[in-house]
């Protein structure tokens, strides 16, 4: 048996399942046009993702699902829900996409072409009658605006099940910009251990999630939703933007500066990536800026031996190991500068 016939037999039997009442019980597609988007408006699966549609993922996630159902994850077959009784996830993903040319186009083809795809729920934890998305929030957003019923797949998730599956979605989509990726994962943080983040981002490196960190925390959360997600900005202008805020550099005067741009007509009605530029360009222009000095730091073993010095200013970054205090140290470093660059370059910064 094929690898495609045997994922679509599994599909099939997933979506023959029958546990939820309530909303109205609708046909699955078959497994061929399940598996093959076939019929799908483009814009509709534009929900895209990186080598394989939504619909992809959701069949993939669903087989998964079945082949290690446990206690607290049951899955059903598409369900027809009334759109406001579904509510939005309790850890925000997505800025407002409203007035986003790529929702608006998502919006038509559902008008046109109803809901190809369906969204990932859950029975709310604690609205009685209502449930909770776990990701789909643009196509409930486009069905709600259209006072249309939302396709949906009822599964019963814990919550660290829920920004899994919601996390999952969103990396293999393009279209989610680094700063949106980075507040998600800010607020993992202060709500789940490590191990969910990681599952989440999809991001094993420890200093990926800590380089996040560093930025969301740096940023004001104010300044970043006033500037908006951003789409083409990524982590070396997000981190050049950051270093400004860092360490409290920013004067009472330029803070004033700084305000009254975000309060402007014209700031609010440009673009999002205009609106970092305009941020960024105020920063590097004043000279209200306090300029950061240089930094040492020495390098300690656990056992408190010196390793060696960091020193870091504006235009430097200098690592110094003297070879006669810790010679072990240094081989090892040395040969591990190509692993480092090379992990570095993996997380596609």
């Amino acid at each position: 048996m094929s690898k495609r016939k045997e994922q679509q037999d599994k599909l099939a039997a997933i979506w023959a399942t029958k546990k939820v009442g309530g909303p109205t019980r609708q046909n699955a597609p078959s497994p061929q046009d399940t598996l093959g988007v076939t019929g799908a408006k483009q814009s509709d699966a534009s929900s895209s993702r990186k080598g394989a549609s939504p619909l992809g993922l959701l069949s993939e996630a669903l087989i998964n699902v079945g082949e290690h159902k446990t206690s607290s994850m049951v899955v059903d077959e598409i369900v027809v829900i009334p759109s406001e009784r579904c509510l939005p996830s309790f850890i925000r993903d997505r800025f407002d996409f409203s007035e986003d040319p790529d929702f608006l186009s998502l919006k038509e083809s559902i008008e046109s072409s109803g809901q190809q795809l369906p969204i990932l729920v859950r029975p709310h934890p604690t609205e009685d009658g209502c449930y909770q998305i776990a990701f789909g929030h643009r196509r409930h957003r486009a069905c709600q605006e259209l006072s249309f019923p939302v396709r949906a797949v009822v599964r019963n998730m814990s919550d660290e099940e829920l920004v899994i599956a919601q996390g999952k979605e969103n990396n293999e989509r393009e279209d989610l910009t680094f700063i949106e990726m980075a507040l998600f994962a800010s607020h993992l943080r202060k709500n789940f251990p490590r191990r969910v983040v990681i599952s989440a981002i999809g991001k094993s490196s420890k200093n990926y999630i800590s380089m996040l960190a560093t930025i969301t925390e740096a940023i004001p959360e104010s300044i970043i939703k006033n500037i908006g997600k951003a789409k083409g900005v990524g982590r070396p202008r997000w981190e050049k933007l950051a270093s400004y805020f860092a360490a409290g550099q920013l004067r009472g005067e330029l803070n004033a500066e700084l305000n009254s741009l975000l309060e402007t007509i014209e700031f609010d009605s440009a673009s999002s990536p205009k609106r970092f530029e305009e941020v960024l360009g105020l920063l590097e222009q004043s000279s209200l800026v306090e300029k950061p000095k240089q930094i040492s730091k020495q390098l300690k073993a656990k056992n408190g031996g010196n390793l060696g010095e960091v020193q870091i200013s504006e235009k430097m970054f200098r690592l110094t190991i003297k070879r006669d205090v810790a010679p072990e140290f240094a081989d090892y470093l040395s040969s591990h500068l190509e692993k480092l660059i090379a992990d570095f370059e993996s997380e596609g910064k």
